[in-house]
């Protein structure tokens, strides 16, 4: 299940507005009642962002929560090694933007804010606990930038 929504509080395009979506997904092998490994856990993304008028400059405070996979975890067990299975986390990001003309505009991003170890599942759902398995985090802090030309 997936859904979406925003909220302005203007009429307008311009100012402050929520943002809002998720996605649900179940998946049960029903031979042997057990959750499919495969499946990705729940994920809910929020944001709260503004809007210039004209759309000059924008910014947007951005939080992502994803829950624990559905696993049995004595099904995805091999020879005794136990599997690695991530646990939930929440990640915020700040995002930005400054239009320099109407063809230009300068791009800005931190994320990670926080700092938070945290690997996603799809990256990591075959892999058993192992002392290395930091090297398959996601990145910490990052800042990105960039610039997007519209011809």
């Amino acid at each position: 299940m997936e859904f979406g929504s925003e909220y302005r509080f203007s009429p307008d395009t311009d100012g402050f507005r929520l943002r809002a979506a998720l996605a649900w997904t179940v998946g049960d092998n029903l031979t042997e009642d057990i959750p499919l490994a495969s499946v990705d856990p729940f994920e809910l993304v929020a944001g709260l962002g503004y809007r210039a008028a004209e759309n000059r400059w924008g910014a947007e405070l951005v939080a992502t929560f994803v829950g624990e996979p559905r696993v049995d975890r004595e099904a995805n067990e091999l020879s005794g090694a136990e599997p690695f299975i991530p646990g939930a986390y929440t990640v915020v990001d700040l995002i930005g933007y400054y239009s320099l003309s109407p063809n230009l505009t300068f791009n800005l991003g931190i994320f990670n804010l926080f700092d938070q170890e945290y690997y996603r599942y799809a990256d990591v759902r075959n892999f058993f606990d192992r002392p290395d398995i930091g090297r398959f985090s996601q990145p910490g802090t990052s800042v990105r930038a960039g610039l997007s030309w519209r011809f």
